[in-house]
């Protein structure tokens, strides 16, 4: 029988068919490809990081700190480090004395990016692929409540207006990343990016504040707010209540027209936050910290009442939350900012002073001194050891404005009053108010009769966890897991 050949048909049928797996197949080789490509980039980046880090390591030994390697034309400038492979064609690696590592190479394609807290190389569309420094804002008080701006922050400026405030930080790195977020409950929190801090303090009670996106020298550290205790990770932001606490049957919430939960003591409040989720937690120590040294370095003044009073001027009782709704701005207090008479907001966090003392996680007072855990999956009350650490200073035990507070280089982020004075010859006007009880738990921020003794600095000691008192609550935290 005589074999047929292919007809027309049939030839064109075949080469549809190749032609459509050849559409199907060659972008997928390709992207195999490329992306075997960028993965191999990555990891010659990730030997560069290894090869500098162990080359400034010897080096150190010699005394050499900080160093900086320069790569042009797929060379190193200047230094001899043994590495295998080929070298992208330009960029900088600088390495610091703690080991941390900031980065950016190139070739032909691809840009590796790396900046100094994060643990891996990222490749990234930047086709300038400069180095990501971030700036640096800064303030200094030498034995004043009126700072001078430093670094970044030199020539900015704020204005406060009747019920508004606007600010040259609206725009400024960090500042300007700060917005409301709302989670799947409803609960309404400010946004807060991951930042560096730097705190410096010299002989005459002189203070330097500093903040960045980075950790631009041994000097900064995290605010364990950006830490996941869990498992080690770096968070990037943390989730602050906008609104004091109040309660949603058993779970604190964070919600506008609410009455804020008062009358609890902090055994009560730490269960309701972690009612909410293993990421819940009441406001603690580290979140102080950071909303602290974002004002300092925003106002360069340790008066807060000079630019908001807050509801804290001789009112009666506690209002609800959401009055501060209608002001137009991130920082302010609707009609007005000096009468006391109503709340305010900063950075968008209502009642930051004013309204109800807050309660704050993370402390333990003994005999006048303070404890602080790291941890807040571990905050107990009543406990002076393991996670709790005290800090190398005694507090204030006098009921006055401090004069100057305390610092502890291992453990920067607690600053506590240990020497007061009157009014008149005190650095910070916020007051500092403790009781005779030798154990004790921590109070921040005044509460609504207080006057012009509240404000971001002021701290009241001394009562027991087994307090419940009509004008004390909290406000809630979310960690970003």
């Amino acid at each position: 029988m005589k074999n047929k050949g292919f007809t027309l048909i049939e030839l064109l049928a075949v080469i549809v068919v190749l032609a459509i797996i050849l559409i199907i197949a060659v972008p997928k080789v390709l992207r195999v490809i490329e992306d075997s490509d960028k993965e191999s980039f990555r990891l010659t980046g990730e030997n560069l990081l290894k090869g500098v880090k162990d080359k400034t390591l010897i080096d150190s030994m010699t005394g050499v700190s900080t160093k900086t390697y320069t790569i042009e034309d797929g060379a190193f400038v200047d230094e001899s480090i043994s590495m295998s492979g080929e070298l992208p064609d330009s960029g900088t690696i600088i390495v610091k004395a703690d080991g941390s590592v900031l980065m950016a190479v190139k070739n032909d394609k691809y840009c590796l990016k790396k900046r100094y807290e994060e643990d891996k190389v990222q490749l990234v569309e930047d086709p300038s692929c400069e180095l990501p420094v971030s700036k640096i804002y800064g303030v200094r008080f030498n034995n004043a409540t009126v700072g001078t701006r430093t670094d970044d922050a030199e020539g900015l400026t704020y204005t406060v207006n009747t019920s508004t405030i606007t600010s040259d930080f609206d725009t400024a790195e960090i500042y300007n990343e700060i917005e409301d977020y709302t989670d799947t409950d409803g609960n309404i929190y400010v946004k807060i990016p991951r930042f560096y801090i730097k705190k410096t303090k010299s002989e005459g009670n002189i203070w330097t504040y500093q903040i960045s996106k980075d950790r631009q020298d041994i000097g900064y550290y995290l605010p364990e707010s950006f830490r996941n205790h869990t498992n080690g990770d770096i968070l990037d932001y943390v989730l602050i209540g906008k609104y004091n606490a109040s309660l949603n049957n058993t779970k604190l919430e964070s919600k506008s027209g609410t009455s804020p939960l008062v009358s609890q003591n902090i055994n009560t409040f730490r269960t309701y936050a972690k009612n909410n989720g293993p990421s819940y937690q009441l406001i603690d120590i580290h979140a102080i910290d950071l909303i602290q040294v974002l004002f300092y370095v925003e106002f360069a003044t340790l008066d807060s009442t000079s630019i908001m009073y807050g509801y804290a001027n001789g009112n009666a009782s506690v209002i609800s939350s959401g009055t501060t709704n209608t002001v137009a701005t991130a920082s302010g207090s609707p009609t007005s900012n000096t009468s006391g008479k109503y709340a305010m907001k900063y950075r968008g966090i209502e009642n930051l002073w004013g309204n109800i003392w807050q309660i704050i996680d993370g402390i333990n007072i003994k005999n006048n001194r303070v404890y602080i855990s790291k941890n807040p999956t571990n905050y107990t009350s009543g406990v002076f050891t393991g996670d709790y650490m005290s800090l190398g200073y005694i507090n204030a035990d006098v009921v006055n404005p401090p004069i100057e507070m305390g610092y502890d280089t291992n453990q920067p982020y607690a600053n506590f009053p240990i020497s007061t004075g009157t009014y008149a010859n005190s650095i910070y006007k916020d007051n500092y108010y403790r009781l005779s009880s030798e154990n004790g738990i921590s109070f921040f921020g005044g509460s609504w009769n207080i006057g012009i003794s509240g404000g971001v600095s002021c701290w009241y000691f001394g009562y027991t966890s087994s307090s419940a008192i009509s004008n004390l609550g909290s406000r809630l935290i979310k960690k970003a897991f």
